[in-house]
C-alpha cells in the first residue's frame, strides 16, 4: 500500500471511528430481513471508503455516510424483496421453516436451546404433580416461599425442604442422562 491510500485509509478510518456504531444500528433498524444488516454495513463502507474523495465536507460525514448506507438499504430490500420468502409462499406452516430474519449463529442458537429444551422437558416429566406445580409457582409465577404457602396451604420450612430435594433429584436426573436421551 503506497503512501497515499495509507493516508486515505487514516482519513477514512478517523472519520468512521465516532459514527461506526450508530451507523451500523441503523442499518440494523432499517435492513428488511434482518440479517441482511451485515452485507448492507460492509457494502456501505466499502462504498464510502472508495468514494471518500468526494466528501467535500469533513463536518457533514455523518449525513454522507448515512446517505450512502440508506441508499444500500433501499438497494437491498428492493433486490431482496425480488426474491420470494418460504414463509410467503406457505403462510400456515411456520414451525416447519427457518425464520426469515435467522442469521447462521442464531440458528445453532435456536436448534441448542431447543435440544436443551428437550432435555429439560424429559428431566421434569420425571418429577411428581406435587415438584412440578411447586416449580411453577416458584421459578415461572416468581412467587416467595410465603406466598405459596399461602397457596398451598404448606409450612414454609417444609417447600424450603420440598425445594431442595426438588433440585437434588433433578441433578441425579440430569448427572443420568449424560448422553442426552
Amino acid at each position: 500500500m503506497n503512501q497515499m491510500e495509507q493516508n486515505k485509509s487514516k482519513f477514512f478510518i478517523r472519520l468512521c471511528e465516532p459514527v461506526i456504531d450508530s451507523l451500523y444500528a441503523y442499518i440494523r433498524k432499517h435492513s428488511n430481513p434482518p440479517f441482511l444488516c451485515n452485507d448492507i454495513y460492509q457494502t456501505t463502507l466499502l462504498l464510502a471508503y472508495e468514494n471518500i474523495d468526494s466528501l467535500r465536507d469533513e463536518a457533514k460525514f455523518k449525513s454522507w455516510i448515512f446517505t450512502i448506507g440508506h441508499r444500500e438499504i433501499v438497494r437491498f430490500n428492493k433486490k431482496y424483496k425480488k426474491e420470494a420468502l418460504i414463509s410467503d409462499i406457505f403462510p400456515d406452516h411456520p414451525e416447519n421453516l427457518i425464520p426469515c430474519d435467522a442469521d447462521i449463529r442464531s440458528l445453532e442458537e435456536q436448534i441448542l436451546l431447543e435440544e436443551e429444551k428437550e432435555k429439560v422437558s424429559r428431566w421434569l416429566s420425571q418429577l411428581t404433580d406435587t415438584e412440578k406445580q411447586f416449580l411453577k409457582y416458584y421459578y415461572y409465577d416468581e412467587k416467595t416461599y410465603s406466598e405459596i404457602s399461602e397457596e398451598v396451604h404448606t409450612k414454609q420450612g417444609t417447600l424450603r425442604v420440598l425445594h431442595h430435594r426438588i433440585l437434588k433429584k433433578l441433578e441425579k436426573i440430569a448427572k443420568g442422562d449424560k448422553d442426552g436421551k
